[in-house]
C-alpha cells in the first residue's frame, strides 16, 4: 500500500501539532513535510513541497479551506486533500467534494479517525498509481447525485450553496443568484436552505460577512470603507449599522479595543 508526503494547515498551533505527531507515529509510513496556519501560507510553500496528501481545516484566517482548495485545484487538480471541521461545519464541509476531496474528519481526531484517514488516502494512491482522483465531472456528478437518497441530496445541494457563499460573500450574492447555481427554485432555496442550515439565507450571508469584517479588522489596517467593501456592503454607512447589530459596536470602536487587549 502506497505512503508519501502531507501538508497539514491547521490554524490552531496545538491542535495541528497533534495532527502531526498522530500522523508520523501511526504505522502507514507518511510523512508531514510542510505545515501551515491558513490557506494563504500554504499557496506560498506548495510549489516547494508538492505534498502528496493535504489535510487542511475548513474555517481559518487569511484563506479559509474551501477557497484554499479551490485555488490548489487549479494547479495541482491530482492532490490528494482530507478535510477537517468542526460539528457545526458538517453540511459545509460537504462542499468541498465538488472540489475533488476525498473525505473529512470532525474534530476533535483520535487517533484511530487519523489512522482511516491515511489508510484511505494510501488506498487511493495505490488504485491510482500515485495519481489522486480528479475532480468529478459535472454531469458525472449530477448523474451520481440523482441516484442518492433525498437527504443525503439535499445537503449535497445546500452545500454547494454554502461553498459559493464563501467564495461569492465579497460580491452582490443575492440568493436568486445562489440558487440558480445549485438549480433549484428560489422559494424553495429559501425554505431548505434554513430548514439544512437554521439560518435564513440572509442571516447566514451577514454573519459571514461580519466574521470576514472582524478578522480584516484585527489584523489589517484596511479603512473602514475599505472593509464594508471588501465583505460586500455598498456603502460604509450600512455597513457600520449592521456590525453595530451583530457586536453591539460599531467597526471603529471593535478595531480599538482589539488593539487595547
Amino acid at each position: 500500500m502506497n505512503s508519501g508526503n502531507v501538508m497539514v494547515i491547521e490554524d490552531q498551533y496545538h491542535f495541528r501539532k497533534g495532527l502531526v505527531k498522530m500522523i508520523e507515529d501511526s504505522n502507514f509510513n507518511w510523512s508531514v513535510v510542510s505545515e501551515a496556519s491558513n490557506g494563504l501560507d500554504a499557496l506560498k510553500i506548495l510549489e516547494s513541497h508538492q505534498p502528496d496528501l493535504i489535510l487542511t481545516d475548513i474555517r481559518m484566517p487569511a484563506m479559509d479551506g474551501i477557497e484554499f482548495v479551490s485555488k490548489l485545484r487549479e494547479k495541482y487538480p491530482d492532490t490528494l486533500v482530507i478535510i477537517l471541521s468542526g460539528y457545526r461545519d458538517f453540511e459545509y464541509a460537504q462542499a468541498a467534494i465538488k472540489l475533488g476531496v476525498i473525505d473529512y474528519l470532525v474534530k476533535p481526531c483520535t487517533e484511530e479517525d487519523i489512522k482511516q484517514m491515511l489508510h484511505k488516502a494510501s488506498h487511493h494512491l495505490s488504485s491510482n498509481g500515485k495519481q489522486a482522483a480528479k475532480p468529478v465531472p459535472d454531469r458525472e456528478a449530477a448523474e451520481q447525485l440523482d441516484s442518492l437518497p433525498t437527504e443525503e441530496k439535499q445537503q449535497k445541494l445546500i452545500a454547494k450553496a454554502l461553498a459559493y457563499i464563501q467564495l461569492h460573500y465579497a460580491d452582490d450574492c443575492r440568493m436568486t443568484e445562489v440558487a440558480s447555481h445549485v438549480k433549484l427554485n428560489p422559494s424553495y432555496f429559501s425554505v431548505l436552505f434554513k430548514r439544512m442550515t437554521g439560518e435564513s439565507f440572509t442571516t447566514y450571508l451577514t454573519r459571514i460577512r461580519m466574521e470576514k469584517a472582524v478578522h480584516l479588522l484585527s489584523s489589517t489596517d484596511m479603512k473602514i470603507f475599505e472593509v464594508a467593501a471588501a465583505t460586500g456592503f455598498e456603502g460604509s454607512n450600512y455597513f457600520i449599522n449592521v456590525f453595530k447589530q451583530f457586536y453591539a459596536m460599531s467597526p471603529k470602536e471593535y478595531r480599538n479595543r482589539f488593539r487595547e487587549n
